[in-house]
C-alpha cells in the first residue's frame, strides 16, 4: 500500500541514515585506521562485505524476530538478544563467505588469462 511505513523500517532507516553519516565522518581517517593493530577487524569485515551485506538483515530480523517472543521489545533486557542477533548476522556472513563467496572467488580468478608485463 503506497504510502505506508512498514512498522521498524523508520527505525530501521534513522540507523542506517546514521552509520552512513558516522562512515561519512570517518573517512579521512581511512588509512589510519587500516594501518592500526586495533583495526584489524576492519579490515576482516571489509574482506567479506559483499557477504556481509548479502546476508546480514535476513538473519538479524529473524533472530531478532524470534527473539522478540521471549524478551520484550520495551525493555532494557531486549539489548541482549539484538547483540546475539548482530553476532548470528555476522557469523552467517563469515559462513557464507567460507563457503560460497571465497570459493567462488577463487574460481573466477583461475579462469583469468595470466597477466604479461612488458619491459618497456
Amino acid at each position: 500500500i503506497a504510502g505506508t511505513i512498514v512498522p521498524g523500517a523508520a527505525s530501521s532507516l534513522t540507523l542506517a541514515a546514521a552509520f552512513a553519516l558516522l562512515l561519512h565522518v570517518l573517512r579521512r581517517y581511512d588509512a589510519q585506521m587500516a594501518r592500526a593493530h586495533s583495526g584489524i577487524w576492519l579490515g576482516w569485515c571489509g574482506t567479506m562485505s559483499y557477504s556481509l551485506y548479502l546476508i546480514h538483515e535476513p538473519v538479524i530480523t529473524h533472530t531478532r524476530n524470534l527473539l522478540a517472543r521471549v524478551f520484550p521489545m520495551k525493555s532494557a533486557s531486549f539489548l541482549v538478544p539484538m547483540a546475539v542477533a548482530g553476532l548470528a548476522g555476522l557469523g552467517a556472513a563469515w559462513l557464507f563467505y567460507r563457503w560460497v563467496e571465497s570459493p567462488i572467488e577463487r574460481w573466477r580468478k583461475s579462469l583469468e588469462p595470466p597477466r604479461r608485463f612488458s619491459a618497456i
